[in-house]
């Protein structure tokens, strides 16, 4: 089978030939499996069209799905809408998974029509986790945002500080920095106090180094 629309991977065949069967008959797609839990070795050369790659969780403990997906997501599977099947609940699983990009989660005990509903959401570009774990995972990444900003020197400084440190790194004085972005004296002056108050320098020189530190 040369085009397909989804790939089931697992070592569990005669379940996954009767997935592939619901699949072709219920969504009028082409499917086909492969049966393996290794899927390094069998992802490289996916058709190019395939919507969908199905991941059969069965039997994997949380650390094996890691690794296994970790090794091969970035070169062959990044190209393909990738849904964990067969999963036991796991929240820290879960947050690493949308971090990795992929679109959805069924549980061992989910049903057949929740199934269905959640293959019908990720195929039309919706993801497929519960709300309360893609609200633990945007908290993590907008506290690891902050995170970055803190640790970043010019995170507080706004693009017109910004301007005016590079032009005084070239040499600009107060009134030529004016006459450059169209404002007074006054107003320069008044950003650079600010600027030195915000990255803690108490001269031109000093904002000068930090300048060629940091920006």
């Amino acid at each position: 089978m040369n085009n397909l629309d989804i790939v089931i991977m697992g070592e569990f065949q005669f379940y996954n030939q009767l997935l592939q069967n619901f699949i072709e008959n219920r969504f009028k797609l082409r499917c086909d499996c492969k049966n393996t839990h290794c899927i390094s070795s069998q992802t490289e050369g996916l058709p190019p069209e395939t919507k969908l790659v199905l991941w059969d969780c069965l039997g994997s403990t949380p650390d094996e799905i890691r690794v296994n997906f970790g090794r091969c997501f970035s070169k062959e599977l990044e190209p393909h809408k990738v849904v964990f099947f067969n999963l036991q609940p796991s929240a820290d699983l879960e947050s690493e998974a949308l971090a990795q990009g992929v679109k959805g989660v069924f549980y061992l005990k989910d049903t057949l029509d929740k199934f269905e509903k959640g293959i019908q959401a990720v195929l039309s570009d919706e993801l497929w986790f519960s709300r309360e774990n893609i609200s633990k995972y945007l908290n993590k990444a907008q506290q690891l945002s902050r995170n970055q900003a803190n640790d970043n020197p010019a995170a507080s400084l706004t693009s017109r500080e910004k301007q005016i440190l590079s032009l005084i790194a070239t040499g600009s004085n107060n009134r030529k920095i004016a006459e450059n972005l169209c404002i007074s004296p006054h107003t320069v002056k008044t950003h650079l106090n600010n600027i030195f108050s915000k990255i803690k320098v108490s001269d031109r020189t000093q904002a000068l180094l930090w300048t060629f530190k940091y920006l």
